[in-house]
């Protein structure tokens, strides 16, 4: 893969006429032609000389994901990291700390801001109201079959769970309720 510039940072991994763009496009599209989305995919993880860490950096972990879960390697993994001045400019590391490992590009200042701005001007009443739409929006995707609800296995593979409280066995919360838990 090409050397990534500061500039590759403000820009979404798939948005623009370069040629990691349009991998990553093809790789996460959804015409439905899944041998060619195998084949980018196979692509960009050599390009990526198989470090999971290089292809997160290079194309998101939000458009990798897919590609990740089929393999495995979820739970991380590959090969080992090789050192980051083979592959960024000086002007590429001084952004890093800001780029969002899921999108793959720099976070706006001014949009985070206001997203703070906003949670803290909301009274605890309406941070509970938003928090129940956004279960009610969860529990439609569930029960439409949009979404199923799965947890990391110890082998990097997604695992299915039927009900919510094996999410919370899978993370380690086999603890009893106390009575704190049910304030």
């Amino acid at each position: 893969m090409p050397r990534l510039r500061a500039a590759d940072a403000y820009t979404r991994p798939e948005c623009g006429t370069s040629l990691r763009a349009r991998l990553v496009r093809l790789l996460t599209g959804v015409t439905g032609a899944e041998s060619t989305r195998d084949a980018c995919a196979q692509l960009l993880f050599t390009l990526c000389r198989g470090d999971v860490d290089r292809l997160i950096k290079h194309t998101g972990y939000g458009n990798a994901a897919g590609l990740l879960a089929a393999r495995g390697l979820l739970a991380g993994g590959g090969a080992a990291t090789v050192n980051s001045s083979d592959e960024e400019d000086d002007d590429y590391a001084n952004v890093q700390h800001r780029i969002n490992p899921v999108t793959g590009c720099v976070v706006d200042p001014a949009v985070e801001a206001e997203h703070k701005q906003r949670m803290a001007n909301m009274s605890d009443e309406q941070k509970e109201y938003e928090a129940e739409q956004l279960m009610q929006s969860m529990h439609r995707l569930i029960d439409g079959g949009c979404v199923r609800p799965a947890y990391i296995g110890p082998d990097g593979r997604p695992r299915e769970v039927s009900h919510v409280l094996e999410l919370v066995h899978a993370n380690g919360g086999d603890k009893q309720p106390t009575d704190e838990d049910s304030d």
